[in-house]
């Protein structure tokens, strides 16, 4: 659950958003200046984001020559249990320290921000043969995020946006012989320039985050079970 609180930003000022996406095997970390990129990192570090995230802000912080932004961006998810709550305890904490807003964005409309694709069907692998799933049209949830088998999840994208979609992220990579159109793989993972975008657009729309009750969306439970006595 999140509440959103308004925070305005002056238009005249300079708008730097650091933007912080754990959700997949991929994480990444962006800097933009009024929605251009001045930093971006990226590794494939599978479920050691906690070993690398803060290099890489420090060393995207030093490239842009900041000490500070006006926002921040973070991954909601869905995506790793890990990740997620690895990216969303740092983005609170460095709002917290630096006093800046914090904004969180669904892992699902980023991968499909990547695209620029009018109706996209966006599939994050949620492993156990399912995808975490979202149909997305002109940048609008149509379908907010799921979980189910590829071919369910398929069926119902199709069905709330047409034919003519697109599918897209590691899940549709994953099962692309079940689906009928799938796209390259540069687009399989979110990635934090994209989120710094979403993030900014959304800000100027409804404001802030409150930090205190912003949590991940894990859309259903975690892999991980206690031992039985």
């Amino acid at each position: 659950m999140t509440r959103s609180i308004q925070t305005k930003n002056e238009p005249s000022e300079p708008m730097s958003v650091l933007a912080i996406d754990t959700a997949t095997f991929l994480g990444s970390v962006a800097i933009t200046r009024d929605g251009k990129v001045i930093a971006e990192r990226a590794a494939n570090v599978r479920a050691k984001h906690g070993e690398t995230l803060l290099s890489h802000i420090e060393w995207a912080m030093q490239v842009a020559d900041l000490t500070s932004v006006s926002l921040i961006a973070v991954d909601v998810g869905p995506g790793s249990f890990t990740g997620l709550r690895v990216g969303l305890a740092t983005a609170k904490a460095l709002a917290w320290a630096k006093q800046v807003p914090l904004i969180g964005v669904s892992s699902l409309r980023v991968v499909a921000h990547g695209t620029h694709a009018s109706r996209v069907g966006a599939f994050i692998d949620a492993h156990r043969g399912e995808v975490y799933a979202s149909a997305i049209r002109d940048g609008e949830v149509i379908l907010p995020p799921f979980a189910a088998q590829p071919d369910e999840a398929r069926d119902r994208v199709i069905q709330a946006l047409g034919d003519d979609v697109i599918f897209c992220g590691d899940g549709a990579r994953r099962y692309a012989d079940q689906l009928p159109r799938v796209a390259p793989a540069c687009f399989d993972a979110p990635r934090a320039a994209a989120l710094a975008d979403l993030g900014a657009k959304d800000f100027v729309q409804r404001g802030g985050d409150e930090a205190a009750i912003l949590e991940p969306t894990y859309v259903r439970g975690s892999d991980a079970k206690l031992p039985t006595k």
